[in-house]
This record gives structure tokens, C-alpha cells and sequence, in this order.
């Protein structure tokens, strides 16, 4: 019910997609910024069944294109345990839109997917492997691993409270959540593209 309030009383916000920047360099048009980027996020030991919620979110030269919200098939040991399987579940994401990119022709992907993540220790593994701390990890942890060596993914620390992901890992207070709305949906004005014209 909360949801269906929330939808009748914003009947006019939507995602807009908007076209990228262009940098004009030697008789090429490239897009500013990374083709493809996203972020990665993940809660801990959520009531009552202690299970962690994984979270990711993609864009495509800007625009949102993906997301995902889903309950870890295990009870993890650790936050970092945890951030390490959403890393996963991005990655394997990443490869197919990877993939379907080259296959489409229109861009060749040939840089790493930067990805935002909150956990340092997550993102040390990345490059060291596991630790006695981590030894237990499961074994698709090296899927992630395989593929920031690859130069598939490229993991970028940010703050916690900066981490679009985290939007699909928790109930958040309202300032949060609209917070992060307007960073995945894009700015309120954009997103408030449904008005009436005469309303705008």
C-alpha cells in the first residue's frame, strides 16, 4: 500500500534519457565519460533470516539501463563476504552487457567497467586474493577476482553514504532516498519531464 501511495502521488516522475556529451577529437565523436559504469552495494544480515540483500545498479553512457535487488542465497559472514557477492552478481551482469555491446558493433567496450563500491577490504581482494579471513569465501568470489584482472571491471572506492546501490539494499529515511533518487533517475526537473506542459 505505501507503494502504491508513493505512485499516485508522483504520477508525473519518470526516467528521462537524455543525449550524451560528445568530445570531438580528430575527426571523431567520442562520448564524455565511461560507456559503461555502475555500482555495487550490499546490506548485512537483514531480520529475520539473516540473509544480505545485494544491490547494483548500471549506466550507459549516462543513462540508466539496469538494476537489480536480491536476497543472498546464504547467510554471509561478513560485510565484506557480502559486498564480494554483489561484486559477483555485477560482474556476471557486466559480462553480458559487455558482451552484447561488442556483438551490437555500435561500441567497441575496450576499457574497464568502473564500478562504485563502499568496501575497502571488498576491493583489496580484488587485487590480493583471499586471506585467512576469506578463505571461505565461495568460489565464484574468483569470478570477480578473474575479472578486475581481465581489466573487465575497475573498482572505485566511494563512500557509503555516496553509493547509488545502496538505494536497493535497505529502507532509507526520506532525505536519503530522495537523495539517491535524483542520482539514479536523474536531477527532479528531469525527472518531472511528465508535467503537463502548461503545469511545467
Amino acid at each position: 500500500m505505501r507503494i502504491f501511495r508513493y505512485l499516485k502521488q508522483d504520477p508525473d516522475r519518470g526516467i528521462v534519457y537524455t543525449r550524451p556529451k560528445l568530445i570531438h577529437e580528430n575527426g571523431i565523436f567520442t562520448p564524455e565519460g565511461p560507456l559503461l559504469n555502475g555500482s555495487a552495494d550490499s546490506s548485512f544480515a537483514d531480520a529475520p533470516s539473516k540473509k544480505s540483500t545485494l544491490g547494483q545498479v548500471y549506466w550507459f553512457l549516462g543513462a540508466l539501463i539496469d538494476w537489480k535487488s536480491k536476497t543472498s542465497t546464504r547467510v554471509l559472514d561478513s560485510s565484506t563476504d557480502a559486498d564480494c557477492c554483489s561484486l559477483v552478481m555485477f560482474g556476471k551482469e557486466n559480462s553480458w552487457l559487455r558482451d552484447l555491446l561488442k556483438e551490437l558493433g555500435i561500441f567497441m567496450v575496450n576499457k574497464p567497467t568502473p564500478v562504485q563500491e563502499d568496501n575497502t577490504a571488498a576491493i583489496a581482494l580484488s587485487g590480493q586474493g583471499p586471506t585467512k579471513r576469506s578463505r571461505h569465501y565461495d568460489i565464484s568470489f574468483y569470478k570477480f577476482k578473474e575479472q578486475v584482472e581481465l581489466k573487465e571491471m575497475a573498482l572505485e572506492y566511494v563512500n557509503t553514504h555516496e553509493n547509488p546501490a545502496d538505494f536497493f539494499t535497505k529502507p532509507l529515511a526520506r532525505t536519503k532516498f530522495e537523495y539517491f533518487r535524483g542520482i539514479i533517475m536523474g536531477g527532479d526537473l528531469l525527472q518531472r519531464h511528465f508535467l503537463p506542459q502548461e503545469v511545467k
